[in-house]
């Protein structure tokens, strides 16, 4: 089956609160900042359409895997569909999430990547170019490699 592997902060949520840089900076999370990102409708509805054409949807996340039950919270709340959700274990670090997203690659038949991170579709890009991958900015998909 054809898959979609897509990000999450950044990508399905705005970035008002970054936990990317909470993280960076070993500061102590706040949930309740965290809870109050914005979905961005353009980007869930595409992916919403891809899961109701019968693409398997995988989010993959730099999240620690501690945060799971609160994502799959969010993710609920946004109606955001998806067959699977895959979180960073404890034992990588932050510094290593672009080849840890590059590693789920492998294990499936991918269409598209969808995430916000330009150093990541890079990475995406040079080891598996025959995916299309999409740069998602502020809700809107900025380019298509």
């Amino acid at each position: 089956m054809k898959t979609v592997i897509v990000d999450i902060d950044g990508t399905l949520f705005n970035l008002k609160y970054d936990i990317r840089k909470v993280a960076k900076r070993n500061q102590k999370l706040d949930l309740n900042k965290l809870i109050k990102n914005k979905p961005y409708k353009n980007i869930i509805n595409f992916v919403n359409k891809l899961k109701n054409f019968g693409y398997s949807i995988i989010i993959i996340t730099g999240r620690p895997e501690t945060l799971r039950d609160f994502t799959e919270l969010q993710l609920k709340k946004a109606n955001i569909k998806y067959d699977k959700l895959i979180m960073r274990p404890l034992k990588i670090p932050i510094s290593e999430i672009p080849k840890f997203k590059k590693s789920i690659i492998e294990n499936y038949d991918v269409l598209y990547f969808i995430d916000d991170d330009l150093k990541i579709i890079k990475l995406i890009n040079q080891h598996y170019p025959q995916i299309i991958t999409i740069l998602a900015k502020n809700g809107k998909f900025v380019k298509f490699f």
